[in-house]
């Protein structure tokens, strides 16, 4: 149950290219994801293994069927899906977990419109985060400048510098 030693298990998997070896260490690995990094790295390694393994659409199928899914499985179906091309059914999937404020949820809600390249959707989606009371981040707030300023909302990427600055007074950044 540790995900260090597990992620470790991961790695050495497919550096030997044992992907069906992998797998089930990668969907370990989510399980055990508590932060937004920690289940970004997950997802994004267990996506690219079911790829590699040829998985991909049996584990949509078997996590689309499953009655209740745990909130990491329900990010995982989304990335699943997104990298199959059905961007409508990753933000299905996602708008079904019960707490839509949930950290876990809306990171995925801001890497999948990251991905899409949807500046304005990812602005909003860290916007809601950082006004959440355990988004309240300096590494958040940073990420929502970087949004604002990819969509070209210069003026509030201004006004969240300033937020930025208040929760890591001495960030050399930006």
């Amino acid at each position: 149950n540790d995900p260090v030693y597990v992620g470790q298990l991961v790695q050495e998997a497919m550096a030997l290219e044992r992907f069906e070896e992998a797998l089930p260490w990668a969907l370990k690995r989510v399980q055990l994801a508590r932060t937004p990094s920690d289940l970004e790295t997950a997802v994004a390694q267990a996506s690219q293994i079911a790829d590699k393994a040829d998985k991909t659409q049996e584990l949509i199928g078997k996590f689309a069927a499953a009655g209740r899914r745990t909130i990491q499985e329900t990010c995982l179906l989304a990335e699943l899906y997104e990298a199959t091309g059905a961007s409508g059914q990753a933000d299905q999937a996602l708008s079904g977990v019960e707490n839509q404020q949930d950290l876990l949820v809306v990171s995925q809600q801001i890497r999948l419109f990251s991905q899409r390249r949807d500046w304005t959707k990812a602005a909003a989606a860290t916007r809601r985060l950082v006004e959440s009371p355990e988004g309240r981040k300096s590494v958040y707030v940073r990420r929502l400048v970087e949004l604002y300023e990819r969509d070209m909302q210069l003026d509030e990427a201004l006004r969240f510098v300033q937020e930025w600055k208040k929760l890591s007074p001495g960030s050399t950044m930006p």
